[in-house]
Order: C-alpha cells, then sequence, then structure tokens
C-alpha cells in the first residue's frame, strides 16, 4: 500500500561481480554486490532499510574507478569516488552521499564521465548543460556545489542525467502526459551557476 517505481535498472548478469549504488531523496547513498540480489521472490526483497520518511530515487550500476553524481531540487550539485560509498549487506542502510538543506532532496544520481555533459531541467522547463569537468572533486558527505540558480521563474531542478554527445535529441514528459521533444544542441553549455 502507498509504494511506487522509482527507477528500473537493466543489469547484464545477476551473478556478477557488478556494484549497485543506491541514492535516496534524503542524500543518503548504498553500494551492494549486484549478486546479494540473486534470488528474488515472488514479493520482492529489501535491497535498503530507509531511514523513515526517506525513500529511493535513483540507481546506476558502478564499476571500481566510476565517480558519482548527486543533484537536489534546490540546485545542488556533488560529485565523488564511487569508492568512498562502502559496499554493504542488502538489510544495511546507506551512509551520507550529500548534505541536504531543510526541504531539499535528491531529484538525481548517475556516473560522472570526465568529457560528459551534466542536462539539468527544472520544473518549469528550463533546461541548461554543464560540462563534468566543471563539477569539482569532493569527499561525498558534502553539500556540493551551484549546479543550477532555482528561482519562482524556474522553478525547482526536476531530473539531471549526464549525456555524451550534445547531438543526442531528449524527450520531456509533463506531468499532464505532454511530450516535448528537443535536440541537445539547442540547449546551450553554460557554467553552472547560471539558470
Amino acid at each position: 500500500e502507498g509504494e511506487k517505481i522509482t527507477a528500473l535498472i537493466p543489469v547484464p548478469d545477476l551473478k556478477g561481480e557488478d556494484t549497485l549504488i543506491l541514492a535516496t531523496r534524503k542524500g543518503e547513498i548504498k553500494a551492494m554486490e549486484l549478486s546479494q540480489l540473486a534470488s528474488i521472490r515472488s514479493k520482492g526483497l529489501a535491497a535498503m532499510d530507509l531511514a523513515a520518511g526517506d525513500e529511493l530515487a535513483a540507481v546506476r550500476l558502478v564499476g571500481q574507478s566510476d565517480e558519482i553524481l548527486m543533484v537536489s531540487e534546490d540546485g545542488q550539485a556533488i560529485r565523488f569516488p564511487g569508492a568512498m560509498v562502502p559496499v554493504r549487506s542488502r538489510l544495511a542502510g546507506g551512509v551520507k552521499g550529500m548534505r541536504m538543506d531543510d526541504g531539499d532532496r535528491v531529484v538525481a544520481m548517475d556516473i560522472a564521465l570526465p568529457q560528459a555533459l551534466l542536462l539539468v531541467v527544472s520544473q518549469n522547463g528550463f533546461a541548461k548543460l554543464s560540462p563534468i569537468k566543471s563539477y569539482p572533486r569532493q569527499s561525498r558527505g558534502g553539500h556540493g556545489v551551484k549546479t543550477m540558480r532555482v528561482t519562482p521563474k524556474t522553478g525547482p531542478v526536476a531530473a539531471a542525467q549526464v549525456v555524451l554527445d550534445a547531438q543526442q535529441e531528449i524527450m520531456l514528459l509533463s506531468s499532464q502526459a505532454q511530450v516535448f521533444r528537443t535536440s541537445l544542441a539547442e540547449l546551450r553549455v553554460l557554467s553552472r551557476v547560471t539558470q
């Protein structure tokens, strides 16, 4: 009752040595071996001990040298090595990935590829691209740096995703099921602290 799907992730093999990273709305993050999910019962399986009032925000497969990028509604982002996230058991909770101000929440978590761009989209439809290299590497658990200047005009950040090619097309879907399609080439690559 009251549960909903938050993330979907394709996996090559549940018996492999891949590591899964789970991030929550309140900024917790957890690494676990994918093999811990090899035997799932028909009623499902708990993958993380969530704190009261928290919920899963994003899930990604990571390699040993990958870096994590977390983005919040208030326009903050933090980039840190995935190796800083301890591998924990299936029933364990997470550790602090990003320190959140009151009322802020994580909207996205992705793998920070050095030559890629970060696409950030606000609830009122504003979008921008920023180079991943403009996000300094930090230790996990900090507030991060500004990735988008959030104003009443832009609304809070709704989504963020690392993109490899600015020639790709994106589709934005509104809460009223309207689909908008545009090329990333139409967006300017801007500094982090712009709207």
